[in-house]
């Protein structure tokens, strides 16, 4: 709602919360390994490259919405890990 106030369009989901998960997990170990599948071949890749691929894939597909050419909200991706990341900087004070 934020990025388009005049949008018709509902914005459901649960997204936004998965995605300040991943955010919150890939801050907490970030030398996990995560396997991922390219094409044919599996790759692993420490849980902070992942997430920095996340959000590049985010960023391009909040550019996609603005401009129109997409429906997914990728807003709402960033926005639910933007929350992630003041949560997970709460959680490490505490600690």
């Amino acid at each position: 709602m934020a990025a388009n106030p005049h949008s018709t369009i509902p914005c459901i989901g649960a997204s936004g919360g998965i995605s300040g998960v991943i955010v919150f997990y890939a801050l907490s170990y970030p030398h996990a390994q995560l396997s991922l599948l390219l094409r044919f071949w599996w790759v692993q890749i420490p849980a902070w490259g992942a997430l920095a691929l996340w959000v590049a894939l985010q960023v391009w597909n909040s550019l996609a919405y603005l401009s129109g050419f997409s429906k997914v909200a990728g807003l709402a991706h960033l926005g639910g890990a933007a929350a992630g990341l003041v949560i997970w900087r709460e959680w490490r004070k505490m600690q």
